[in-house]
């Protein structure tokens, strides 16, 4: 329970202002272009990427690259999945699992 070195710096008021701000913008646009579009397009990590952008964006993975780069990998492999095994439980489970190929060739 004790931890090594020591804990990062509380954020400012600013800081946690612009969090709460740009993510509740963030999600609200999504929200409503949903509603307009009549699909669903909110998923869970958009929450998280709202907290790394807006509150530590200064963070290795709140940078451009790894937030579009990861969203446009996980669209790819969940329609991957989708088209070619269809939209069940199990399918969806799958698509978001990770296999380590290392751990099968021992």
């Amino acid at each position: 329970m004790k931890g090594k070195g020591i804990a990062p710096a509380r954020p400012d008021t600013f800081q946690i202002l612009t969090g709460l701000i740009g993510g509740i913008a963030g999600i609200g646009a999504t929200s409503l272009l949903a509603q307009l579009a009549g699909v669903p397009l909110l998923m869970a990590p958009f929450g998280a990427t709202c907290v790394l952008l807006f509150a530590a964006s200064q963070a290795p993975l709140a940078q451009p690259r790894n937030v579009i780069g990861g969203h446009v990998v996980a669209t790819a492999v969940g329609l991957a999945m989708m088209a070619t095994f269809g939209n069940g439980m199990w399918q969806m489970a799958v698509g978001v699992g990770e296999v380590d190929p290392i751990r099968w060739t021992t």
